[in-house]
């Protein structure tokens, strides 16, 4: 959508005024809000408790190799 986004919000403006890019970027912003709600969490409080507590959870920390 950012590459279209200004062309769109140039076509709106000539219609609809200012009202138009300020409703096109709504639109953009409720979609992202939607996607952000729907989407579940991936590392939960069953994943938390499922994982021992003494084995280290990331790679670099299993291989012995400092993170960056």
């Amino acid at each position: 959508m950012a590459g279209f986004a200004r062309f769109l919000a140039v076509l709106l403006a000539e219609s609809f005024g200012w009202a138009g890019p300020a409703g096109l970027y709504v639109c953009i912003a409720l979609v992202g809000l939607a996607g952000v709600l729907s989407t579940r969490e991936t590392w939960g409080p069953g994943q938390r408790t499922a994982a021992p507590a003494d084995q280290p959870r990331r790679a670099a920390d299993r291989a012995g190799q400092p993170s960056r």
